[in-house]
């Protein structure tokens, strides 16, 4: 019985990584990268405490559709020690079976959507474990590309979590 839930738990971690693999790559395709400024209008505190829930209103200011790359997984990082780390997060919990998101999601001009968090940083390690995020600056970075452009568009929105 052992060895069954052992080759099960196996199979389901592959499934996994093969699924993250294939999500990196769309992104990976693209042929240049650039960071933009004023493409997204951020409504958002500019700090938030320790546990709460941020919650980061994003406005579309052009007049074009644009496509945001893998909505369900907005890269956050963390400032530690002078440098940016990515935070702790899962789309989907331990290895439960779940769908993969979407890789991409069109924003029509003037379109308004939220970005929101729950300040913890979340892993499995053999089981979910999560933490509270620490205090410091984070940043969110936004992936998006206009049209059918093969340019990787990047802007990004900084706040703090505080005790």
């Amino acid at each position: 019985m052992r060895k069954i839930i052992y080759w099960a738990s196996a199979i389901a971690l592959v499934g996994l990584l093969a699924c993250k693999s294939t999500q990196n790559k769309h992104i990976e395709d693209a042929s240049t990268t650039e960071t933009t400024k004023g493409i997204w209008r951020f409504e958002a505190k500019r700090k938030f405490k320790q546990n709460d829930m941020v919650a980061i209103e994003l406005y579309h200011e052009q007049d074009t559709t644009l496509r945001l790359m893998r909505p369900m997984e907005m890269k956050l990082e963390f400032e530690e020690n002078g440098a940016w780390r990515l935070v702790k997060q899962l789309y989907c919990i331990c290895l439960e079976n779940c769908p993969p998101p979407p890789r991409e999601r069109e924003i029509a001009a003037k379109e308004r959507f939220t970005f929101q968090w729950k300040a913890e940083e979340r892993w499995c390690e053999p089981s979910l474990k999560t933490l509270p995020a620490p205090v410091g600056k984070y940043r969110l970075i936004i992936n998006h590309m206009k049209g059918m452009e093969r340019k990787l568009y990047v802007q990004h929105y900084e706040f703090q979590i505080i005790k």
